[in-house]
């Protein structure tokens, strides 16, 4: 389990870097530490946080072929505005079900069981991750909204 946690944590780190986070902040510190071993925690805890950084990973890879989309439709000078809309639709929940639904190893009821407990039964909220991953999607592959 240590190792696992180390390894994890050095992929949450590369993850943060990537995104352009800051690893002097509580949270950076305490990846920091994960990475050097001094903290290791229980296998659920472990899956979480590899879920979480899967999700990461997935979010700048697709944040990555969206701004480039966006970027020879409407140049440098409106990077913000894309800026803006990835980041009012990109949630870590959205990633990690676009991640459980494209594994081929779970059944479709794995899958169903597995979202419903990451997007819980609220129906305003399945709605607004539903709009937020169609959000996404128009982005990967258009560009813009």
């Amino acid at each position: 389990y240590t190792q696992l946690s180390k390894d994890l944590a050095n992929v949450q780190i590369a993850a943060l870097q990537a995104s352009g986070g800051d690893l002097q902040t509580d949270a950076g510190k305490q990846l920091v530490a994960m990475a050097n071993g001094d903290v290791t925690y229980p296998p659920e805890v472990l899956i979480n946080i590899a879920n979480r950084a899967k999700a990461d990973i997935t979010n700048i890879d697709l944040q990555r072929q969206a701004a480039d989309k966006f970027y020879r439709k409407y140049g440098a000078n409106n990077m913000a505005a894309f800026k803006q809309e990835w980041a009012n639709n990109a949630d870590s929940r959205v990633f990690q079900a676009m991640n459980i639904y494209k594994d081929e190893d779970l059944t479709a009821e794995q899958k169903k069981s597995q979202i419903d407990k990451l997007l819980g039964k609220d129906e305003a909220q399945r709605k607004q991750f539903y709009q937020q991953y169609q959000n996404i999607n128009k982005l990967v592959n258009t560009g813009s909204l």
